[in-house]
């Protein structure tokens, strides 16, 4: 979602900039739910209020909300086909790349700030050498900010 939402949000209708886009994925880490969701409702507050708000997350959750009732429907029928699993194996590469490339244009509003550099890397290494709770990571990784910046 984070590509699809960079695209629409940032470029094609320029209703945040990258850095307000970059804050709120970030505060969308740490609240309950979807990112789209956050978004939607963060932008159509900002856009026209608690009523685009209210539209904008309806808008965002319906056709998910449709398209999975109709796949729990039919999963039963779809999951026996050998086609359903190739097309899944063919997306699940696809999906990898986006999210990186997502990554990659977020850690450019970044990459000049040393401090940012450092977080990342504190924030890396925990991920890999410990079992600690990505929320926890988080939390250091506000704190880092706090005495950083």
């Amino acid at each position: 979602m984070i590509p699809l939402i960079t695209q629409e949000v940032v470029y094609t209708h320029g209703w945040v900039t990258m850095q307000e886009l970059a804050q709120l994925i970030a505060i969308s880490q740490m609240t309950p739910g979807p990112i789209a969701v956050s978004a939607a409702t963060y932008i159509g507050y900002k856009t026209a209020g608690i009523l685009g708000a209210t539209l904008a997350t309806v808008a965002v959750i319906s056709p998910a909300f449709i398209i999975v009732m109709l796949l729990a429907k039919f999963y039963h029928i779809l999951k026996s086909y050998s086609l359903t699993q190739r097309v899944l194996d063919g997306i699940k590469p696809v999906v990898v790349f986006l999210i990186a490339a997502a990554g990659l244009k977020l850690a450019q509003t970044e990459a000049a700030k040393f401090s940012a550099w450092l977080i990342a890397g504190g924030a890396l290494m925990l991920m890999t050498k410990t079992k600690i709770h990505p929320i926890s990571i988080i939390i250091f990784g506000g704190v880092l900010g706090i005495l950083l910046y």
